[in-house]
């Protein structure tokens, strides 16, 4: 959607997935003074009309029809892997 995400979330994959997004706060999930600020700076940058948006490349792999090729893809590989065993 492109809208700023603020999360308050552990270190871990979500949390790496989320910075590549590019218009994420990750804040530790006890760390209230750092979502606060957080806020406060989404709020000013939405009061100018500058809030970050997300990285349309890095939103777009995550897209039903680029996940539907991927999964087409790999269901069309283990499909040839089992005719190749069959044949054998």
């Amino acid at each position: 959607s492109g809208k700023p995400i603020l999360a308050y979330i552990p270190d871990g994959v979500t949390r790496s997935l989320l910075t590549g997004y590019g218009a994420s706060r990750c804040v530790g999930i006890t760390d209230v003074k750092a979502g606060a600020v957080a806020i406060e700076e989404y709020f000013e940058q939405w009061k100018k009309g500058k809030l970050p948006t997300g990285n349309v490349e890095f939103v777009q792999k995550f897209e039903r029809s680029n996940l539907t090729k991927q999964l087409a893809g790999i269901l069309s590989r283990l499909t040839e892997e089992n005719r190749t065993i069959a044949d054998k």
